[in-house]
């Protein structure tokens, strides 16, 4: 089972050009789950709203079309000649596929699925409100050993249930 997260995933060839996107590198083709079965464009509405960024991607909300609930999408787009693009596609797969494996565990983010084009790759998740670390100590300064002692708790819960 946890062998299988390692396997690589084909990423499916694209079935149309989208037209009328943002100025790219390379026009934006339409993504499909990794089985090539179901496209993105059919199930969410990606919104301009930015969540963050990265080194690799940026997360934005998207609605779910069918439920109406936003959720996150961390977008990752080739750009240019991006000579690590493959390897990028397969570390994104693979994180896809952890969070597939962990489940429904009530202290790590929900999957809600991986879809992929020849020039750009999205996993949708759970939109968790709230922000990082960094910001909560923004916020409100330090945490008391209480409200510290709950966090390690829940990672504890999380990370037992990656090792079972």
């Amino acid at each position: 089972e946890r062998a299988q997260l390692l396997m690589d995933v084909h990423i499916p060839p694209s079935r149309a050009a989208n037209a009328g996107n943002e100025q790219r590198d390379e026009p934006a083709l339409p993504m499909y789950s990794l089985d090539g079965q179901i496209s993105f464009d059919a199930l969410y509405d990606l919104s301009h709203t930015r969540l963050g960024d990265g080194m690799t991607a940026v997360v934005y909300i998207a609605t779910d079309r069918a439920t109406g609930r936003p959720c996150a999408c961390k977008l990752a787009e080739k750009k240019g000649q991006r000579p690590a693009w493959s390897r990028l596609c397969q570390l994104l797969q693979h994180e896809s596929k952890l969070l597939e494996y962990l489940g429904h565990h009530p202290n790590i983010v929900r999957w809600g699925g991986c879809f992929a084009s020849p020039n750009r790759i999205a996993m949708v998740m759970e939109l968790v409100s709230g922000g990082d670390c960094q910001q909560l100590l923004q916020r409100h300064g330090a945490c008391s050993e209480e409200a510290v002692q709950a966090m390690i708790c829940q990672l504890y819960s999380a990370l037992g249930c990656a090792y079972i």
